[in-house]
């Protein structure tokens, strides 16, 4: 099926201080991955991504993300679409403004080095991911930074929420990159109202790597880059990559949307003018 199976993995918060238990010998990490000498957010950047499948792509594959279909990554891949541009999203924003924050307060808690890198599997140089932090022991950690109703939902049921389910199948490919046998799902709750924002709290839940989820993220991904090098167009989803009317009433209310639509379209190019 194309929808994204309900992960499950031991629902555990770490403690306040210390360090997470290993989860295995993890001596000379660096050789179990090939990591890529690239600064994040970079134009050299955004085309490695696109040059393969990254951990935020993974969710299109499984027909579990919201804002992008398989056909629109697909489009993207192939030169036909523009990427959607999040670097205007509020939320986004919010997210990688607070994010340095959240990796130095989990360092300074649990004396422990935490870097961005990215990097590809060390055989499939092109299942590959931008990892907001990474340890000694070559465990991903996935910093969030979400809205306090979703944080409110982390706290009340952890894996089980509905916030940590989005992020799930993104932290079980880094650690197919990485080959960790465990990675770190963090969600913190920032105080951006105070006139120096602060980490308030954070909740770290533990990620088991999941082999069977992890070979079929590599099927789909050989099956979707395949398409993407012979030019064969994956399945179009009928209520989100295409409009067909089917009566004159339906393209006339077509033609009256994109009419109102071309002059916000418009506004808000002038309005991310204003911003830079």
């Amino acid at each position: 099926g194309r929808d994204s199976p309900h992960l499950h993995a031991g629902c555990c918060l770490i403690p306040a201080r210390g360090l997470p238990p290993l989860g295995g010998p993890s001596s000379n990490w660096i050789g179990a991955m090939k990591l890529i000498h690239l600064q994040q957010s970079t134009p050299e950047w955004l085309e490695w991504r696109r040059g393969g499948i990254t951990a935020s792509d993974v969710s299109c594959l499984f027909g579990s993300n919201p804002y992008k279909t398989e056909w629109q990554l697909w489009a993207e891949k192939c030169g036909l679409r523009v990427e959607d541009d999040i670097e205007g999203n509020p939320y986004v924003r919010r997210g990688k403004m607070f994010e340095y924050m959240l990796r130095e307060r989990i360092s300074a808690d649990r004396n422990i080095g935490l870097i961005p890198v990215c990097a590809e599997h060390d055989t499939m140089s092109q299942i590959r991911a931008s990892l907001d932090s990474i340890d000694l022991s070559k465990r991903p950690w996935e910093l969030k930074v979400p809205s306090p109703g979703n944080y409110e939902l982390v706290c009340k049921d952890g894996l089980n929420s509905e916030p940590a389910q989005r992020y799930l199948p993104q932290v079980q490919h880094q650690l197919l990159v990485t080959g960790a046998s465990e990675g770190f799902l963090v969600f913190g709750d920032i105080d951006d109202e105070a006139d120096r924002p602060v980490v308030r709290d954070y909740k770290i839940l533990i990620v088991p790597a999941d082999p069977g989820y992890q070979a079929e993220i590599v099927r789909r991904a050989t099956t979707f880059l395949k398409a993407v090098k012979d030019g064969t167009e994956p399945a179009k989803d009928p209520k989100r990559d295409l409009f067909a009317p089917q009566a004159p009433t339906d393209a006339y209310e077509w033609q009256k949307s994109a009419a109102k639509l071309r002059p916000l379209l418009a506004q808000k190019a002038a309005l991310k003018e204003a911003l830079k």
